[in-house]
């Protein structure tokens, strides 16, 4: 009985000790209020399921990476066009909030700090294969699409192709279909 009397008062004390330490010591909770309105806003817009998140956060905040999933095969450039704009809102979210400012590694944040991935699924939530693109993502300034042989799915990568981000935006410059900021 103790024990769980002693659980119970370290579950109710540790949110409220870690809420009075110093935002050198919260920071981590500031990336993660961003991540979770980042992660709403995209499932609304976008009908993209959050499945995973990270970073690398020791002592200040270098890089930042999420990863969705999304229903359906996608063409190579609706992906490329999916992949920019969420790079650019994200950084948009980061880069706007002051609280994190100043435990950024660098600011502003670049896609050359983030890693957005999208994971690709058929309406049944079956693997996609070759030759559609099962992975695409925008990974520290390159974005690249990938595909997987059926034959032999957990092997390498069938296919991989990739493209600086610069490069990404003059392709989508080129088809008119720019994202908006």
């Amino acid at each position: 009985m103790i024990k769980i009397v002693t659980a119970f008062f370290f579950i109710l004390t540790i949110p409220k000790l870690m809420s009075q330490l110093p935002l050198e010591k919260n920071y981590i909770y500031v990336v993660a209020r961003i991540e979770k309105n980042f992660e709403d806003k995209i499932l609304k817009k976008y009908h993209l399921r959050c499945i995973g998140s990270g970073g690398y956060l020791m002592y200040n905040v270098k890089s930042l990476e999420l990863a969705f999933q999304h229903k359906g095969v996608l063409n190579k450039n609706d992906l490329r066009k999916l992949l920019i704009e969420l790079t650019s809102q994200y950084l948009e979210d980061i880069n706007s909030n002051e609280e994190i400012r100043p435990y950024l590694e660098n600011y502003p944040f670049t896609p050359k700090n983030v890693d957005i991935t999208i994971y690709l699924i058929d309406l049944h939530k079956q693997e996609i294969f070759y030759p559609n693109i099962c992975i695409a993502e925008s990974s520290y300034g390159t974005i690249r699409f990938k595909t997987v042989d059926e034959a032999n799915p957990i092997a390498p990568f069938y296919t991989t192709e990739k493209e600086t981000y610069e490069e990404a935006l003059e392709k989508l410059k080129q088809c008119n279909e720019v994202p908006s900021s």
